[in-house]
């Protein structure tokens, strides 16, 4: 099983995604999900053709693969899934210009918040003692800094190796734990 890649190619143009809202949510909703863009369509409540059109473009940038293709009443539906999930790391920023980081780090943030809250209200973050939530405002000299950078790199890359391992012993049917990761570590703006 083809499992999502943890760092961006050549062909993805951050604001060709994130700075159109329809291109986004298709991408954030293909990050989690196979779907087709009559599906994508419908939970979108958006004309098809727009959809299919976005659909296009993640396709054509190589951010989203086709993965199916099914006969439906005389004629194919094609389902797609991402192959890069949303993230942003030291390396992608190094090669993005400023205003494309913003605009990633907003959107990814936009989400991230959404995930939490909706974990909030369900009152399933209570479930599991392996839940965390953590704020940690720190005072760093420069190498503290590279360090602490060093560890949420560090997280990434096992957070990565975590869902591919899952995807590899987990069957098409198998259940599954859906979870979310949400992580920044940034520089607070001087008082």
């Amino acid at each position: 099983m083809k499992t999502l890649k943890q760092s961006r190619g050549p062909s993805r143009s951050v604001a060709a995604i994130i700075n159109h809202p329809v291109r986004a949510r298709c991408w954030d909703a293909l990050a989690e999900r196979t779907l087709s863009p009559k599906e994508l369509a419908d939970e979108l409540r958006m004309p098809l053709s727009d959809v299919s059109y976005h659909v296009r473009i993640l396709r054509d940038l190589g951010v989203i693969e086709l993965v199916e293709t099914q006969p439906v009443r005389g004629a194919l539906r094609h389902r797609y899934k991402a192959v890069e999930r949303p993230h942003l790391t030291r390396h992608d920023i190094e090669e993005m210009a400023p205003e494309e980081v913003v605009a990633d780090a907003t959107r990814i943030s936009q989400l991230g918040f959404a995930d939490l809250s909706s974990s909030l209200d369900s009152g399933k973050i209570a479930e599991r003692p392996e839940h965390a939530a953590v704020r940690y405002p720190m005072d760093l000299d420069e190498e503290g800094w590279r360090k602490a950078a060093d560890a949420y790199e560090t997280l990434l890359d096992t957070l990565f190796e975590a869902q591919a391992e899952s995807d590899e012993r987990r069957g098409p049917d198998s259940p599954s734990v859906k979870t979310i990761a949400l992580g920044f570590l940034f520089e607070k703006p001087t008082d």
